[in-house]
C-alpha cells in the first residue's frame, strides 16, 4: 500500500512541477470593449453618430406628440358641441395619429438599430484584429473580454488603455495636417 501511495504522490508531484512551470509562462489579460468604444477616437465618433440620430428622431417624436396633445385638447373643447357621429369621427382620427406615432417610433428605433448594427460589429471586429496584434506582440497566452465571464481580475491584467492607444493609431481619421500635401507642378 505505502509503494501505490508512493507512487500515486510521485506522479502527483510530476504532474504539479510541470502545471506550475506551464503557469509561469502563462501569460493572461483581459480587455474592457465597452471601454473602447465609449474612449477610443473611432467609438467615441460612432456613438456621436447614433446619438445624433437618436436625437433628431426624439425631435420628430415630440413634434408629433405636441400635435397630438394640441388634437386631444382640441377634441376635448369641442366636444360637448359635436354631435356624436362628428365626436366619433374626429375621435377615429385621433386615435389613428397616436398609431401613427407609436408605428413613427418603432420604424425609427428599428431603423436607427439596423443602420448603425452593421458598423457597430465592424468596430468590434476592428479592436478583436487589434487585440489579437496586440497580444501576439506581447507574448499574450490569453485574453478574456472583461465584464462578461470575468469574475475577478486584477488590474496588472487589464491592457484596455494599451489596446485604445494602438485602436487610435490604426484607426483614427487623420486631421488636416497630418495628410500628405500634394505635389505643386514644376514650372516648364
Amino acid at each position: 500500500m505505502k509503494k501505490v501511495w508512493c507512487a500515486v504522490t510521485m506522479i502527483a508531484i510530476f504532474y504539479g512541477v510541470n502545471l506550475a512551470h506551464a503557469a509561469e509562462n502563462l501569460k493572461i489579460g483581459c480587455v474592457d470593449l465597452q471601454k473602447v468604444l465609449e474612449l477610443s477616437e473611432t467609438g467615441k465618433k460612432l456613438k456621436g453618430e447614433i446619438q445624433t440620430e437618436i436625437d433628431r428622431a426624439k425631435q420628430k417624436l415630440m413634434e408629433k406628440d405636441q400635435e397630438l396633445k394640441k388634437l386631444g385638447e382640441m377634441l376635448d373643447r369641442q366636444s360637448f358641441a359635436m354631435n356624436e357621429d362628428v365626436k366619433q369621427e374626429k375621435l377615429r382620427e385621433y386615435q389613428s395619429k397616436v398609431k401613427e406615432r407609436d408605428r413613427l417610433a418603432t420604424d425609427t428605433e428599428d431603423e436607427i438599430k439596423q443602420k448603425y448594427a452593421g458598423r457597430q460589429q465592424k468596430f468590434i471586429q476592428d479592436v478583436i484584429d487589434v487585440v489579437k496584434q496586440y497580444s501576439k506582440d506581447n507574448g499574450y497566452s490569453l485574453v478574456i473580454e472583461k465584464g462578461l465571464t470575468v469574475i475577478y481580475t486584477i488590474d496588472s491584467l487589464d491592457f484596455t488603455d494599451e489596446v485604445i492607444k494602438a485602436f487610435n493609431n490604426k484607426f483614427a481619421p487623420k486631421t488636416p495636417a497630418e495628410k500628405p500635401q500634394p505635389k505643386e507642378k514644376q514650372a516648364k
